[in-house]
């Protein structure tokens, strides 16, 4: 029997109930939230500072534990929340993730099948969660975004910078996003890299 072509995609999530989350969103911009693990008691992040004069005294809080990285990074296991559990619960496996806006976390997901993708996407809707399926495709190997590329990419293309008439510039949507033209434009110039030499070893498989 022929195994199932494994699928990917990318879930825009909003957080319920995270901790670690929220703790982060009373800084707004100044942090940054990564993904590790996902388990049905604790899950684990990781967080990274864009400066030094942030009070941790809320997380600590609300963490079970904490463990410095480096300078601006720590390493934090906290109860999980509803979104952490269904992951934990499911097939799914989460290959990256990042908190994209104060409360929303974009997520790289591998699955055994669409089938098996469709029925996480169902599931976390009837627990009241909101998640939006961004892009779904056949995984194909060493071709896929980072959650901020795709965001990137995403943005950049809605607001028709990749018309033949474009209708903005690289400086507009790098203000729009909070990035420096020069990040912005190296996010797109590497997902766009990514994107074509999927397309260009499918083609000539």
């Amino acid at each position: 029997m022929k195994p199932n072509t494994a699928v990917e995609a990318y879930i825009k999530v909003k957080k319920t109930g995270c901790p670690v989350a929220e703790s982060a969103s009373i800084v707004g911009g100044k942090v940054s939230l990564f993904f590790l693990r996902a388990g049905t008691r604790t899950s684990v992040h990781r967080v990274e500072f864009r400066t030094k004069s942030i009070s941790l005294d809320d997380l600590r809080r609300k963490s079970i534990t904490l463990a410095k990285l480096g300078e601006k990074k720590i390493l934090v296991e906290s109860e999980s929340c509803l979104v952490c559990k269904e992951f934990a619960d499911s097939q799914i496996l989460v290959m990256n993730a990042e908190q994209v806006s104060e409360k929303d976390m974009l997520y790289h997901v591998l699955s055994f099948s669409s089938s098996a993708l469709n029925s996480f996407m169902r599931n976390l809707k009837k627990k009241g969660i909101v998640a939006r399926l961004i892009l779904k495709n056949k995984y194909t190997e060493n071709a896929a975004l980072t959650p901020k590329q795709l965001e990137a990419l995403s943005f950049a293309f809605k607001n028709g910078f990749f018309d033949v008439n474009r209708k903005t510039t690289m400086t507009e949507l790098a203000y729009q996003l909070g990035v420096s033209p020069p990040s912005l434009q190296e996010k797109m110039r590497r997902g766009i890299r990514k994107i074509i030499e999927a397309y260009l070893n499918q083609i000539h498989d």
